[in-house]
């Protein structure tokens, strides 16, 4: 029964393609905490993000390749704007979403530099990459690590992702 639920939200995404083959991604955003503050923000080609390594050093560093808007929140412990929905210059689109009890297994120390933190997932795949198939072939090569929230009271991050292209 719904009134049992203990997570009482369901964000949703979708895509719908046209006869047209035009592509249009909607969502839903339903939070179980209080919903961020949402700010719009552009990310032109060259912006550079610094992320940090779980233990706090300086981790993986990246520059915008391919510009980007999105709707993006303070959701980390840091207080650094995190991408919620966003869209780059190629039509690659992005949307978190929310999952509870989702989790990452620990990262190896050797990965920390390198590493993407979960909730920048859509600020690093945005910037770097044009397709699906892109993500598709990088994504298994990549290390990733769950930070704890600000947003959800310091719980690590209970998202999962959705990525479409042009194709849908």
């Amino acid at each position: 029964m719904i009134e049992n639920n203990r997570h009482p939200f369901a964000c949703t995404t979708l895509a719908i393609t046209d006869k047209k083959k035009r592509v249009y991604h909607g969502r839903t955003m339903e939070f179980s905490s209080d919903e961020p503050t949402s700010i719009l923000a552009y990310y032109p080609q060259g912006h550079t993000f610094q992320q940090n390594a779980p233990d706090g050093t300086p981790g993986l560093k990246y520059s915008v390749k391919y510009p980007f808007m999105a709707i993006t929140a303070p959701i980390n412990l840091s207080g650094t704007k995190d991408v919620l929905e966003g869209v780059n210059s190629q039509g690659l689109s992005f949307s978190l979403n929310m999952l509870p009890n989702s989790k990452l297994d620990d990262l190896d120390p050797q990965y920390y530099a390198s590493s993407v933190p979960i909730a920048a997932i859509g600020e690093w795949a945005l910037g770097q990459y044009a397709t699906v198939k892109e993500l598709k072939e990088i994504i298994p090569q990549t290390h990733f690590w769950s930070q704890k929230l600000l947003l959800l009271r310091n719980l690590p991050s209970p998202f999962h992702y959705a990525f479409y292209d042009k194709t849908g």
